[in-house]
């Protein structure tokens, strides 16, 4: 009985110790949860829902960004902005740290789509739809919804709101030169346009076709 008011009454600060076990063990996790979020019956842990992970609250940036500087040696900017970017999620963070070269490949094939598709480079971007085209159909999911992310991200950029920007310092850099031309009248039919991409493609449509019609459209959206 005891332990079931304890979930009742606490069940978010049990949460937060859960996905700090679970990201980096108990150990690191007694260094991140703030001492007022750790549940004091360590079994509840275990028997928490699955479900309750959506309404978990965000670990502190401040606590996470010391454990990534200490875990990983890193510089304390560079901590603070993966701390920053991750939401307050440690599996989030644990994922930016160690981004490679598909993360890598996502960032090129956007900026690429961009450019060519601001310079109306028809040959270039039917090149680039055949490139991208040869990617597994996983990986051109993971592009797509890569690129749904920079498109809001650089939509949220224009309101020049630090707090609001999830951005890398690469992803960074290029959206100060990118971001005007994503505005409130083409940011939507842009995201319209890559959903509608990333169904075709879950639905087995010639990838090459998807991603082409996607380059083309794209050259009419960024000069409304």
């Amino acid at each position: 009985m005891e332990g079931h008011d304890y979930l009742a009454s606490g069940e978010n600060e049990c949460g937060v110790c859960q996905q700090a076990f679970e990201t980096v063990g108990r150990t690191a996790a007694a260094d991140i949860v703030p001492a007022g979020q750790r549940g004091t019956r360590p079994l509840v842990v275990y028997h928490c829902e699955p479900y309750t992970a959506h309404i978990l609250p965000p670990l502190e940036e401040k606590p996470l960004a010391d454990w990534l500087e200490r875990k990983f040696m890193l510089h304390p900017e560079d901590a603070a902005d993966i701390a920053h970017r991750s939401e307050g999620s440690l599996t989030k963070a644990m994922e930016n740290i160690s981004l490679g070269d598909e993360q890598r490949m996502y960032f090129e094939s956007f900026v690429s789509l961009m450019r060519l598709a601001y310079k109306r480079d028809i040959r270039q971007l039917k090149a680039w739809s055949e490139q991208v085209s040869s990617l597994g159909r996983e990986r051109q999911k993971g592009l797509l919804v890569y690129c749904q992310r920079m498109i809001r991200e650089n939509f949220m950029f224009n309101f020049h709101a630090s707090d609001l920007s999830y951005l890398s310092p690469d992803e960074r850099q290029f959206a100060t030169r990118f971001s005007p031309y994503i505005n409130e009248k083409n940011v939507m039919p842009v995201m319209e346009l890559l959903e509608e991409a990333q169904l075709h493609v879950g639905q087995n449509v010639n990838s090459k076709m998807v991603f082409f019609d996607v380059a083309l459209r794209m050259i009419v959206l960024l000069i409304r």
